[in-house]
């Protein structure tokens, strides 16, 4: 079974994931880590000489890559269900997890790693504001197919480790 982790950026899906993957004894996969593993370039050097489409397409390659994996439990971009048929092969594959957090609690997390984002890295805290709201409308409607979802404002990793493996046991 893969275990598929979705939500906006800065949702904590790569750390849940590894504790999750750890937990479980599990392999973990983080897509933008495939990707620059695929391409020998860093996400920012995607966006700023190919553009997001480029992206785009190399995190579907990625994402059709870890979906032949068993046994695994995979951080998707904020972005990955969006596009494509992903979400679709998402499902098809693995079981989804929507890490559901607040504009508040997202932007306070972007604020502090915007430099490692290229799509907020030089966005204000007002323009931060809007993008957030912005595409929490527009991304939540495929977020909201996931299997599951995990709503909490807890920075504490282990209580979301905690309720997914309670989840997880029961499905068995």
């Amino acid at each position: 079974m893969n275990i598929f982790l979705i939500g906006f950026m800065g949702s904590g899906k790569s750390s849940i994931g590894k504790k999750l993957a750890g937990k479980l004894e599990y392999e973990f996969f983080d897509v933008d880590n495939v990707i620059e593993k695929n391409t020998g370039k860093t996400i920012s050097e995607i966006f700023s000489e190919e553009g997001e489409g480029s992206f785009r397409e190399y995190e579907q390659q990625a994402l059709l890559q870890l979906s032949n994996k068993k046994n695994a439990v995979i951080a998707t971009g904020g972005g990955t269900p969006c596009f494509h048929n992903n979400m679709q092969m998402i499902k098809k594959t693995g079981i989804s997890v929507y890490i559901k957090r607040s504009p508040e609690y997202l932007k306070k997390i972007l604020k502090q790693s915007k430099q490692n984002r290229p799509l907020v890295a030089s966005k204000s805290a007002d323009e931060l504001d809007h993008y957030i709201f912005d595409m929490l409308i527009k991304r939540e409607p495929y977020y909201l197919k996931a299997d599951y979802t995990i709503e909490n404002e807890d920075t504490n990793i282990e209580s979301i480790v905690s309720a997914l493996l309670k989840k997880f046991s029961t499905t068995d």
